[in-house]
């Protein structure tokens, strides 16, 4: 099939979160500054999109952070379905 393409799990992927998709980004950053040391807690950083509103991770990071929230029925996180992803 010539739609395919080659896609590692170290590429990144861009999209645009919905609110749901922040809230559950949200709750996913504040488990993992939770794991962090105190010392380190004040300097943990929340990530922000970029001018065009869109987030990026690496595929195998954005697929831990989404993929338990994404299932038949569930409101998306994301405002296009389509994903982008970049070599």
């Amino acid at each position: 099939m010539k739609d395919r393409v080659p896609t590692g799990i170290n590429q990144f992927v861009y999209v645009r979160l919905t609110r749901r998709g922040v809230v559950v980004l949200r709750k996913h950053e504040a488990a993992q500054r939770d794991l962090l040391p105190q010392s380190m807690k004040t300097d943990y950083v929340f990530q922000q999109p970029d001018l065009d509103g869109q987030m990026s991770w690496p595929l195998w990071q954005f697929m831990a952070i989404f993929g338990p929230a994404q299932y038949n029925g569930a409101d998306t996180c994301f405002e296009v379905i389509q994903i982008e992803v970049h070599p």
